[in-house]
């Protein structure tokens, strides 16, 4: 239950342009979560499949989001 509503609660913030890119971070983190343990303890094969496809697509988002990301952790102190 505390997974899927963890996935529930980062599918409400992609929906949303303010708060779309915290739900990606969120979302890839949980979806890892997901596929390291479909990964670990052997489930069907085609759960695992779908755990690490959906884990890559978030991961792919991010990507593409990078440029936010990196001046978000940029540093002005000098």
């Amino acid at each position: 239950m505390f997974i899927a509503s963890g996935e529930l609660l980062a599918g409400l913030t992609v929906l949303f342009r303010r708060t779309y890119k915290f739900g990606l971070l969120v979302y890839f983190s949980i979806a890892l979560n997901v596929t390291v343990l479909d990964w670990s303890f052997g489930l069907p094969l085609q759960a695992t499949l779908l755990a690490t496809s959906l884990a890559l697509a978030s991961l792919y988002l991010i990507v593409q989001e990078r440029t936010t990301y990196a001046r978000l952790f940029e540093s002005d102190a000098t």
